[in-house]
């Protein structure tokens, strides 16, 4: 239904904060990674486009499908 606990938003901000963060304190690293996907891109277009849709496709599905899986396997370990 998309609603976010108190901590989905607090991890959220965290992210964003730690991004921001690097990417004004190491500029360049941000260029390194953007240059390693346009290599790879180049290199190998399927793939790299295949698991830009898929990171894409979570995003906009906020991720449902890996938070069904965590909660899965998190379930399978607490409940032997």
């Amino acid at each position: 239904m998309g609603f976010h606990y108190p901590t989905d938003i607090l991890a959220g901000a965290m992210i964003g904060a730690a991004a921001v963060w690097m990417e004004r304190r190491w500029p360049e690293v941000a260029g390194q990674a953007l240059g390693l996907v346009e290599k790879a891109r180049a290199r190998w277009p399927v793939p790299v486009a295949a698991g830009l849709f898929l990171i894409a496709y979570c995003y906009a599905s906020m991720f449902e499908s890996i938070r069904d899986l965590g909660n899965a396997v998190a379930g399978a370990l607490w409940h032997p």
